[in-house]
C-alpha cells in the first residue's frame, strides 16, 4: 500500500510526539513564570525531545493532581508556592535532603512519586557563582515558607555563624523553625548581617513597588540576594544598590535548580557550562 509523503510525515511526527516526555510546574499563580523557557532551552541543549507546561491549580486539587498528571503522561513536576510543603503528604518517597529541609520542589514519577528539593543546591550554586563565603557569617532569611527552609538549611550546612528567620510573625516562625532565632520584620535591622536573603514574594511582578524591608532597615548589610527574578531589580535590590551593597536577584538560582531537577528526571550529570551559558543568555532579557 502506498502512502503519501505528507501522510508519512504526519505518522513520524505522531510517533515522535507519543514518545515525547512531559514535565510541568504546578503552583497557584504562574503567569509570571519563565520556567518553561528555561527547561525548553535545557531540552534543546541536551537534544531531548520533551515538553514543559504550566499547571495552575487551587489547594483543593492538590490531593489528586499527581495521579491525574501521571495519567496524562507526565514524567515529573516542579512545585512552587504555596504547595512546597502541602504536597509532601501525597508522595510515596522523599529524599533525605528534602525531609531535612521540610519542603520539596521537584517530583519524579518512577513509577512511585518521589520528592526532592533542588532549591537547596540551586541556592548553594548561586552563592558559589557570586563568590559569597558563608562560613562564619551572620545571616538573615526573610520569610518562613518552603524556599526559606531550603536557604536556611543550606546556610547552616555550610557553617554560617547564625541564621535568623525574619517574618511578619516571629512567634509563628519560631514554631516552624524552633532551631533558629526569629525576628519580626518590622523591627529587623540588617546592620551587622553579612548575608540577607529575601525568600518572600514581596516585590514580585506585578506588585513591583513593594519591598519586604525599608531602605533604612537594609543599611549595614554585607550582601543582599532576592530570590525574585521578575522584575530583574526589585525594590529591595534598588535599595541595596543605592546603599552600595553588593546584591543579586534569583535568576541564577532559578536556572541552577532547574538544571538539578533535569539531572534527577534524566538520570544524568549536566555540566556547569550549560548553566552559565543559559544564565548569560537570559540575564538581560528579563
Amino acid at each position: 500500500m502506498h502512502y503519501s509523503k505528507e501522510y508519512q510525515k504526519k505518522q513520524i511526527k505522531h510517533q515522535k510526539d507519543s514518545n515525547r516526555k512531559k514535565y510541568a510546574l504546578i503552583g497557584e499563580k504562574l503567569s509570571h513564570s519563565i520556567s518553561p523557557k528555561i527547561h525548553n532551552i535545557i531540552f534543546d541543549k541536551l537534544g531531548i525531545s520533551s515538553a514543559y507546561d504550566l499547571v495552575e491549580l487551587p489547594l483543593d486539587e492538590i490531593p489528586d493532581i499527581l495521579g491525574s498528571l501521571k495519567a496524562k503522561g507526565y514524567s515529573g513536576l516542579n512545585v512552587t508556592i504555596p504547595y512546597k510543603t502541602e504536597i509532601m503528604k501525597y508522595l510515596d518517597e522523599i529524599s533525605y535532603e528534602a525531609l531535612k529541609i521540610g519542603a520539596i520542589n521537584t517530583i519524579k514519577f518512577q513509577p512511585k512519586f518521589k520528592g526532592y528539593n533542588t532549591d537547596y543546591s540551586g541556592f548553594k550554586m548561586s552563592l558559589e557563582y557570586y563568590g559569597i563565603e558563608v562560613k562564619g557569617k551572620k545571616s538573615a532569611v526573610l520569610g518562613s515558607g518552603g524556599s526559606s527552609r531550603a536557604v536556611a538549611t543550606c546556610l547552616l550546612d555550610n557553617d554560617a555563624q547564625s541564621v535568623v528567620i525574619v517574618s511578619r510573625d516571629a512567634n509563628m516562625a519560631k514554631m516552624k523553625y524552633p532551631e533558629h532565632e526569629t525576628a519580626n520584620i518590622k523591627d529587623f535591622n540588617a546592620d551587622g548581617y553579612d548575608i540577607v536573603i529575601n525568600c518572600t514574594p514581596v516585590g514580585m511582578y506585578p506588585k513591583i513597588d513593594f519591598s519586604p524591608l525599608k531602605k533604612e532597615q537594609l543599611k549595614g548589610a554585607g550582601f543582599v540576594m532576592d530570590l525574585i527574578y521578575n522584575p530583574k531589580t526589585t525594590m529591595l535590590l534598588k535599595y541595596a544598590e543605592e546603599l552600595d551593597i553588593p546584591c543579586a536577584n534569583g535568576l541564577y538560582m532559578l536556572i541552577a535548580q532547574a538544571i538539578c531537577a533535569q539531572e534527577i528526571w534524566q538520570g544524568i550529570k549536566i555540566d556547569n557550562e550549560i548553566l552559565n551559558e543559559i544564565y548569560k543568555g537570559m540575564k538581560d532579557e528579563i
